[in-house]
């Protein structure tokens, strides 16, 4: 198994948390948590993780689909996204950024778990081409 770094973006702070401990629990590390688009973008450029966990719909003047897009256009990064809505016109805009994955709150282990498997074969298969 492949350690990823992974940067949690998530605007409430016990669920962001939340997230945090299950990332270690399974056996990855948590390279920041953030709460806004603008600190998404600042944490992933400063600590240049794996991967970010981002929340959809995020306080602030942009969402986690723009952070996400910009994350991935300026800096390769891509995102797992992470949403309590689950409506077709927000699903499509997120697929639009090509994500790693998508989660719907409330997260359960498992589906993180496979998620981040996912991402790890996607980050491996990356190195190796």
């Amino acid at each position: 198994m492949t350690t990823l770094r992974v940067l949690v973006v998530e605007d409430a702070a016990i669920i962001a948390l939340d997230i945090a401990n299950r990332v270690k629990r399974l056996g990855h590390e948590v390279a920041g948590v953030a709460s806004t688009a603008e600190t998404a973008w600042e944490k992933a450029r400063e600590t240049r993780p794996d991967l970010v966990l981002m929340d959809i719909n995020l306080k602030g003047e942009q969402n986690g689909i723009e952070a996400a897009s910009r994350i991935a256009e300026e800096l390769g990064i891509r995102s797992i996204f992470i949403t309590a809505y689950s409506d077709k016109e927000m699903k499509e805009r997120a697929l639009a950024t090509r994500p790693l994955g998508y989660i719907v709150k409330p997260i359960r282990e498992a589906d993180l778990e496979k998620v981040l498997a996912a991402a790890e074969e996607e980050f491996l298969k990356g190195r190796r081409t």
